[in-house]
């Protein structure tokens, strides 16, 4: 359909008073108002005339020139596209094909000479097209004063970390813990065989003296305060709490290693701050804590894989450090087998905590309900129930059931029963059950059986 058929369509339409037929037939007029006045516009540069969109654009090139003195290549590539007889008059350029090929896009290439016919015509179409403006280049620019903290170039090019002219501080990988009266190892609730071995390597640094004049201790071990103890097990049978107890007993703090902080991606830094985690613990004068070491001291892995430097480059510098440090250092962990091998021999005294037996289970009742007021429970029923469990899950255990027990809006009536720790500890077991894998075994299988 004609532009003229069209016209005529949308006057019998309104006709019928049809308003969409209305606003379309002004729009097309319009329109061609705007064409006709686009059309009639013309402005002549350098002899040759423009009209229409052309002039338009020559009139904005202009008033951007004006104002700031050059054309932005986007705005060149349009001049010489929509006006190339106009271009090539002003360029004073021999290959002309070229010039068409590095700004049309036709067929682009870096070379030399389209670059410098590029930058030909760039200069000579803003100095023949636009009024010549005079630039005071010259000029002194007043300096501007940066504040003390502002980064300069240098600072992008060199960053403060990788400058090896200054040295950094030592990065901050662990947590000072200072051990409370509560941490005594007499308050804590551990097997015998494992309070002697741990009792034992704290007298071996207390009679240091009597042993070097005795046994001439020195001859063999230089190292006069030097004591590592491995505590393994399973999880809550006091691991952490024996090393708060060791360090009260010592008098000294406990300094907690942040393996978040010790951690790099950059290859080289995780040996540092191992380095810096030792560095630390001496100059605080405290027990040094890898607490779940397996993190740290795993096995080393073949050469052939990808992140064998790294790892071995950390298991290497981490036992470098055990041997030179002239203190205590206490590591825990829940898998031990997963120790390399050359580890076990830089540790003086490996020390198991096994699960409380029944008495063992009884007094943990006793101890973490601290107010037997408000208790009626049968600590030895508790106990025989309980078989299983660790000392932190006898504390969730008494923690939930006082939390039970603690509902009534009067706290006069608060009060743990026989019922409400049965309860608890039926959920720590079913918890472990379904995480061991025990109740998958009874579960229906799906499918063909066998008859």
């Amino acid at each position: 359909m004609s532009k003229k058929d069209l016209i005529e369509q949308l006057r019998h339409r309104i006709a019928s008073n049809d308003r969409w037929a209305l606003r379309t037939l002004m729009r097309i007029y319009q329109n061609q108002t705007a064409d006709e006045q686009c059309r009639e516009t013309t402005i002549e540069r350098n002899g040759i005339g423009f009209t229409g969109p052309d002039a338009e654009i020559m009139t904005s090139f202009a008033r951007q020139y004006q104002r700031r003195g050059c054309l932005s290549p986007k705005q060149m590539i349009i001049l010489h596209r929509r006006m190339p007889a106009y271009a090539k008059q002003i360029v004073q350029c021999t290959d002309t094909t070229r010039l068409e090929h590095a700004f049309c896009g036709t067929c682009y290439t870096h070379t030399v000479d389209s670059q410098s016919a590029a930058c030909t015509h760039t200069q000579h179409t803003t100095d023949t097209t636009m009024p010549t403006r005079t630039l005071n280049r010259n000029a002194e620019t007043p300096e501007i004063e940066l504040p003390p903290d502002a980064a300069t170039a240098d600072d992008h090019r060199n960053p403060p970390r990788r400058r090896r002219n200054e040295e950094e501080p030592a990065p901050d990988v662990g947590h000072l813990v200072q051990p409370e009266a509560r941490h005594e190892l007499d308050k804590l609730i551990l097997h015998a065989e494992v309070k002697t071995d741990i009792l034992s390597g704290l007298r071996a640094l207390e009679i240091r003296a009597d042993l070097d004049r005795i046994w001439n201790l020195s001859s063999i071990q230089p190292q006069e305060g030097k004591c590592i103890l491995n505590f393994y097990g399973p999880p809550g049978t006091g691991k952490t709490r024996a090393a708060l107890g060791i360090a009260l007993r010592l008098r000294k703090p406990l300094y907690q290693v942040d393996y978040s902080a010790v951690i790099s991606k950059y290859l080289g830094d995780t040996a540092k701050h191992i380095k810096a985690a030792f560095q630390s613990a001496r100059e605080h004068d405290a027990v040094l804590f890898f607490d779940e070491a397996d993190s740290l001291l795993s096995k080393r892995v073949a050469t052939g894989e990808s992140c064998s430097t790294s790892i071995n480059q950390n298991r290497n510098c981490l036992m470098q450090e055990l041997d030179r440090f002239d203190g205590v250092v206490i590591v825990t962990t829940n898998l031990f087998e997963n120790y390399d091998p050359a580890l076990l021999r830089r540790i003086q005294r490996h020390i198991k905590f096994r699960l409380p037996n029944a008495s063992m289970r009884r007094e943990l009742f006793a101890l973490h309900l601290p107010n037997p007021d408000r208790v009626q429970a049968d600590y030895a029923v508790l106990a025989e129930l309980s078989k299983g469990l660790s000392g932190g899950d006898i504390l969730n255990v008494c923690v939930n059931a006082i939390h039970v027990g603690s509902v009534d809006p009067n706290p006069e009536r608060w009060l743990v029963t026989q019922k409400m720790l049965e309860k608890e500890i039926a959920k720590v077991k079913k918890a472990k059950a379904e995480h061991s894998g025990e109740k998958g075994k009874n579960r229906r299988m799906i499918g063909f059986q066998p008859s």
